[in-house]
């Protein structure tokens, strides 16, 4: 019920988003889901079953969307909850904060360095 919940709301914000399922030896592990227009390269969902989850599958899915924002100079974002200890593999792979509020960070990875404060270039 809650996957139903999140994902209808997802398409209601990412009306384009493309939605990919993970696998491992051909079984399922996880789920990715990625928002692309002519501003941004969005991550808008990523999540593994518990089996799956500390094995470096979703390092390579964000390495692969990193490189996708280097060769197309589009920013990479996304938003994760304060607590979510995700926040530290984001940080790892070059994500930096932008913005935050009392729930979330949002966080983007710049394909030419730049710096970024409060949303914007400097």
């Amino acid at each position: 019920m809650q996957y139903r919940a999140r994902s209808g709301s997802y398409s209601a914000m990412y009306p384009g988003a493309e939605r990919q399922i993970v696998t491992d030896h051909g079984a399922p592990a996880g789920a990715v889901m990625v928002a692309r227009n002519s501003r941004e390269i969005r991550l808008v969902d990523i999540a593994f079953l518990p089996p799956f989850r500390n094995r470096g599958y979703g390092a390579d899915e964000i390495r692969m969307l990193i490189r996708e924002s280097d060769q197309t100079s589009l920013p990479l974002r996304l938003s994760v909850m304060r607590a979510n200890p995700a926040i530290r593999l984001y940080q790892r792979l070059g994500f930096i904060p932008v913005a935050e509020d009392g729930m979330y960070i949002e966080m983007e990875y710049r394909p030419d360095g730049g710096a970024v404060v409060n949303g914007t270039s400097s």
